[in-house]
């Protein structure tokens, strides 16, 4: 991915290139995080009693954001998890233990 300054450093015909490119493959990164959010929402909610389930915007990337400390997971979160990857993987959670 080019910076600010190395597009401003192109030259006329690969600015345009770029140009064109872009039209013809636009980017999209927030379609695509959103796709995946609302993917990893519907997993996620299949495996966990209804009081815990999530909204998408839980799974959805904070960009820009002032990062936060990583807080604690309980081991209800940690178990939660460890059902996803087990109902993902075809294998029953009592096989996992």
């Amino acid at each position: 991915m080019l910076n600010v300054n190395e597009v401003l450093r192109l030259p006329a015909r690969q600015f345009v290139e770029l140009l064109v490119y872009k039209r013809m493959e636009p980017f999209r990164e927030f379609r695509a995080d959103f796709r995946a959010a609302q993917i990893v929402t519907m997993v996620y909610n299949m495996a966990v009693a209804v009081k815990d389930r999530k909204k998408v915007d839980y799974f959805m990337p904070k960009w820009g954001e002032q990062e936060a400390k990583p807080r604690k997971q309980s081991w209800q979160e940690q178990l939660a998890i460890l059902k996803v990857l087990a109902i993902t993987n075809n294998a029953a959670p009592e096989a996992r233990e």
